[in-house]
């Protein structure tokens, strides 16, 4: 080296030094690099993502680095040590969203969290996250074991995996407190590390891209529809196939043809539309449908509202989208959409008990036929408007109670109704 020209410095490579003299004898400087090394370091520090080759360090670095790198500190030992091993699970939501994307992270996160050998030592209870689509939330290891063990009494061992995570789904409130909201690629990375990587073909960066275009594409799969449209996507023949492997939506009993004449009345009241998802895989064809209605009141106060009714769905997954979808835009909704659930209130933000009734304007079917109603089961014919409830404001007017499946009903309050002196005033 004494015959080359070269570069003393006296400053650490992490303080970015350029305090350098030419032409010195190594012994008095922190490090000597000859000009074509110091080259080197200088490029290497401005792209701060490389890694200093080993050789270019001082001894002291290259002590560190080997510590830094190989040896424990007794904390973190012991961490690791201690560290938990629990099912991996992710949401249906997020399979369901996944099972879209052609990659091999997607496709591994599928089969492990489907296997009960497979457990975790990082994370859980994996879900996209509603707020942000370049991120997933999760549960630790430590904090899911630790809920289930001392909150609810649980030993997971012993459980069914998507029984647990729908324990954790009841328990809202503790659900909540042990979710985490990450970057995508950093969960990757905490899941699988240095098993992938950064960036090119089947990379985190394709994975993460993937994940938030098949998102925004999903919620594009969503369309309203009206009149004949509404008849249209309640016919059987009109769905994907995948829905008549036991599904909600191939089991409605309104699906048939012969049920064309009771669906007739939503296609001639504009109060109420069909909230559609469309196939990914068949054209012109829908794996989910829910009414969605015009509301005139919620619980005796004026409002103007959207209730988005029960849901028909082919995958669970689907179900959740759906109630994804109506939160995103404001509207009324079943807590798990279906009948045995609560409302969620967009105005309180929470779930409750609703006394709904639709807006004023519903007209009778001209063929006297009815569809069986999930939710709106009460049409109160002479004010025109229906409603989730025989009581609504304690009125003792006649209503259509609609709850036939072969397009009939029955009339209920007829006999003590005194039309001339009913109080109908503001409506």
């Amino acid at each position: 080296m004494n015959n080359s020209v070269l570069i003393g410095i006296t400053r650490s490579l992490n303080g970015y030094t350029t305090n350098n003299v030419f032409n010195v004898g190594e012994e008095k400087y922190d490090r000597v690099y000859e000009q074509y090394e110091w080259g080197k370091v200088q490029n290497m520090l401005i792209e701060k993502d490389k890694i200093i080759p080993t050789y270019m360090l001082s001894k002291e670095e290259r002590d560190k680095r080997f510590i830094r790198e190989n040896i424990y500190t007794f904390e973190s030992f012991i961490t690791e040590a201690i560290k938990t091993e629990v099912p991996f699970i992710i949401s249906e939501r997020l399979e369901g969203l996944l099972s879209n994307i052609d990659h091999p992270i997607a496709y591994r996160m599928i089969k492990e969290s489907n296997n009960i050998n497979i457990y975790s030592k990082e994370a859980t209870l994996i879900d996209y996250d509603d707020n942000d689509t370049d991120k997933f939330t999760f549960t630790s290891a430590n904090k899911f074991e630790d809920a289930l063990k001392n909150t609810l009494d649980i030993k997971y061992s012993t459980a069914d995996i998507k029984t647990l995570y729908d324990i954790m789904k009841v328990n809202k409130e503790l659900y909540e407190e042990l979710r985490t909201s990450i970057k995508i690629g950093r969960l990757v990375n905490k899941l699988y590390p240095s098993e992938y990587t950064p960036n090119g073909k089947n990379s985190i960066e394709d994975f993460v891209n993937a994940v938030k275009l098949s998102r925004n594409r999903t919620f594009k799969n969503f369309e309203i529809v009206n009149g004949k449209d509404i008849v249209k996507y309640y016919y059987r023949d009109n769905y994907d196939d995948d829905a008549f492997d036991g599904s909600e939506l191939g089991n409605s009993c309104m699906s048939y043809s012969y049920c064309s004449s009771y669906i007739n009345f939503y296609a001639i009241n504009p109060g109420v539309s069909l909230l559609i998802l469309k196939s990914d895989k068949e054209e012109g064809k829908i794996v989910g449908r829910a009414l969605l209605w015009d509301i005139g009141t919620v619980n005796g106060k004026e409002v103007k509202g959207k209730f988005m009714d029960r849901v028909y769905y082919t995958k669970n997954y689907q179900k959740e989208l759906f109630i994804e979808h109506a939160k995103n835009n404001g509207w009324y909704c079943y807590e798990h959409g279906n009948l045995s659930s609560n409302i969620w209130n967009p105005d309180k933000n929470k779930h409750e008990n609703i006394q709904f009734s639709t807006v004023i304007g519903f007209v009778k079917s001209p063929t006297d036929e009815y569809p069986y109603m999930d939710t709106m089961q009460y049409f109160y014919i002479h004010r025109e408007f229906l409603s989730n409830s025989s009581s609504f404001e304690e009125s003792n007017e006649p209503y259509y109670y609609l709850d036939s499946t072969d397009g009939g009903y029955t009339v209920e309050n007829d006999e003590e109704y005194d039309e001339d002196n009913s109080d109908i005033s503001g409506w």
